[in-house]
């Protein structure tokens, strides 16, 4: 079908990928890059010859006119252009770069100097496909031997590193391992749940990238530090599927404000993009008024102080490893233990041979059917344990790609239930909100205001325990109901208690509230966020806050109790 399967020669000596305007695009089957010609340049021995370089061939194929022993480059030149323009339109989206790519059913591994389809390697101009895979600098400097692949052996001994840091949970160790494995083969993957690794200064977060992701990972990943910006990784990941691994992703820019904070959530939505397969694409425009189409099958490791994500679609897309801090004043026992997991830590890594990333690199592209087929099964388990399939996505990943470390069957329900009643699950996965709504009144309660107590002190007190206190739910011998309410009226907030509509007014326009807001995940909309609140109802028309009216929300009282 035209542009569906771009014209290969008998002979595999090239292949012919499509025209556009005036250029014809060809893929030598000796130099595997991608060649732009012109009707002019394809009718001529320096065009054709640029394509196989045989002058034997194009005597075959291009019969010299009588009395010569030049080969027919008009006759050459029109067989080329035949085939490019069978092949269809030529489509720049349909370029891969290295990584593991689905095509068609098929798993394909581009290492930059080959592809690899079903465990045999393929001239990438011999590869019938719509998408078109060229000759790139390798991952590996010695190439990669698919029957080279890390053991179930040295896959236990990757999980068991990964749990040698100091992680808050017991489960984050074994997350991170999933995400070494998976990171791999990322580009192959129906959804790439990225990681958050945090802590204090000192906890051990560039310990963890620098002595346990980054042997096992090596050259497949891009590294990108400070004040990289989103543009310098998109610009450098290309066309490729690879894991990108970001250390410290403060930078030395946290007192530049505005700018430091809008490098980070650009980069943060970059990550968002590049989560979950589908037909979008990322837009972006250039100097010369063009459009640049691109998509991002990138995973994401991120480390850092702080956690900048703030916004739901972010966290449900994103695990949250945080490291626990060692006191200089821990008991004897605690220090002793940190003492022996860092001694283990380095036997460990000491023990992961040179080569772990191509040998890890060929027993994930070798599983990638494997791993797919057990974060589904994972999906379906977490789903009904936990009851969120968006957890499943975010959960079942990892976990399938850590049980792909140290086994290559594909999992039943019963295997993967028992896995995960290894672990504790309520306190990991209960900070991640995918209710926007939610967590923006959430984040209204917890704004402090500062107002005069019945003695006339001034005090500082949360909207939510105002909230209460002005309901008569939460009795305050320092505050009185009738001050909580005209506290809260100051900043936009209204009771209307009266049934069926018991509740408390939100006023859109109240200056103070705003401000209140200025540092929530949705500053410049929250309005319309908290309105999604569900039985909440708006007002036709602006309702009086004392002096001044606002258009309101109405949020029920159960919302201001959670």
């Amino acid at each position: 079908t035209t542009g569906m399967q771009p014209a290969i020669d008998p002979d595999n000596l090239y292949r012919c990928l499509g025209f556009d305007n005036d250029y014809f695009y060809v893929m030598p089957g000796e130099l595997k890059v991608i060649k732009k010609f012109t009707t002019r340049e394809l009718n001529s021995f320096n065009g054709c010859i640029q394509i196989v370089n045989d002058i034997d061939y194009w005597r075959e194929v291009a019969t010299p006119k009588k009395g010569s022993s030049e080969p027919n480059w008009q006759e050459a030149a029109s067989l080329i252009m035949r085939n490019c323009k069978h092949a269809g339109l030529y489509k720049e989206e349909n370029e891969r770069g290295r990584g593991v790519w689905e095509d068609d059913g098929r798993y394909v591994v581009h290492t930059g100097e080959s592809i690899i389809v079903d465990g045999k390697q393929i001239n990438p101009a011999a590869f019938r496909s719509k998408n078109i895979y060229r000759l790139m600098p390798s991952f590996f400097e010695n190439g990669i031997d698919p029957s080279n692949e890390a053991t179930d052996a040295e896959g236990r001994m990757i999980v068991e590193l990964c749990n040698t840091a100091r992680w808050e949970k017991e489960v984050f160790g074994d997350l991170l391992a999933g995400y070494i494995a998976t990171s791999m083969v990322c580009g192959a993957l129906r959804w790439r749940t990225h990681i958050w690794v945090t802590g204090n200064s000192g906890s051990g977060k560039s310990t963890v990238i620098n002595d346990i992701v980054t042997p096992c990972v090596g050259g497949v990943a891009l590294y990108p530090l400070g004040e990289t910006t989103e543009s310098g990784i998109r610009q450098s990941i290309g066309k490729d599927a690879r894991p990108v691994i970001f250390d410290e992703m403060e930078g030395t820019d946290q007192s530049r404000g505005n700018m430091g904070d809008a490098r980070r959530h650009a980069i943060i939505q970059l990550m968002r993009m590049a989560s979950t397969e589908g037909l979008g694409r990322i837009m972006k425009g250039t100097a010369g008024h063009k459009s640049i189409a691109f998509t991002m099958k990138s995973s994401f490791l991120v480390a850092s102080i702080g956690m900048a994500l703030k916004e739901a679609p972010d966290l449900t897309r994103t695990m949250v490893l945080s490291l626990k801090p060692l006191s200089h004043d821990a008991p004897r026992e605690e220090r002793r233990q940190a003492s022996e997991n860092w001694l283990r830590m380095n036997r460990l890594t000491a023990r992961i041979p040179y080569d772990m990333p191509e040998k890890l690199f060929a027993r994930m592209t070798n599983m990638v059917h494997v791993i797919r087929a057990n974060a589904e099964t994972f999906k379906r388990v977490i789903a009904d344990r936990l009851g969120s399939a968006r957890l499943g996505d975010q959960i079942g990943t990892l976990l399938a790609g850590r049980c792909a470390l140290t086994s290559q069957r594909v999992m039943t329900e019963e295997e993967c239930d028992e896995y995960l009643c290894r672990f504790e699950w309520n306190e990991v996965i209960a900070s991640p909100s995918d209710r926007e709504d939610k967590a923006l009144l959430r984040q209204m309660k917890q704004a402090t205001v500062r107002l005069q107590t019945n003695a006339g002190m001034s005090i500082e007190s949360t909207i939510g325990e105002l909230v209460l206190i002005g309901a008569d739910e939460l009795p305050d011998p320092k505050i009185s109901v009738e001050n909580a309410r005209r506290t809260l009226l100051r900043y936009g907030l209204k009771y209307d208690l009266n049934k069926p509509s018991r509740g408390i007014w939100v006023a859109k326009s109240a200056s103070s509230l705003q401000s209140l807001m200025k540092n929530s995940t949705n500053p410049s909309d929250w309005y319309s966020v908290v309105s999604r609140w569900p039985d909440s109802q708006k007002v036709k028309s602006p309702m009086r806050f004392g002096s001044w009216s606002s258009v309101a929300v109405l949020i029920p009282m159960e919302g201001w109790r959670e």
